[in-house]
């Protein structure tokens, strides 16, 4: 049988898309959704994000330092 290369950060990020892509229907079919479910999306939203910036090269999120003259 073939090894399979196991990518973690690709992991990470497919999961996570998975879990946005399920709140987001949560959002779009629900009628009666609690303040605690919006507070709970929000954080599932939250944690989404964060996942996809600890993943990202940090040197695509650099701020451009501005040279004093």
């Amino acid at each position: 049988m073939e090894e399979m290369d196991f990518n973690p950060q690709e992991f990470l990020l497919g999961n996570a898309f998975k879990v946005a892509l399920k709140a987001q229907e949560q959002l779009d079919t629900a009628q009666n959704l609690s303040s605690q479910d919006l507070v709970n999306l929000s954080q599932v939203f939250k944690n989404v994000m964060e996942t996809l910036v600890y993943t990202e090269p940090q040197e695509e999120f650099e701020e451009p330092v501005e040279e004093d003259f």
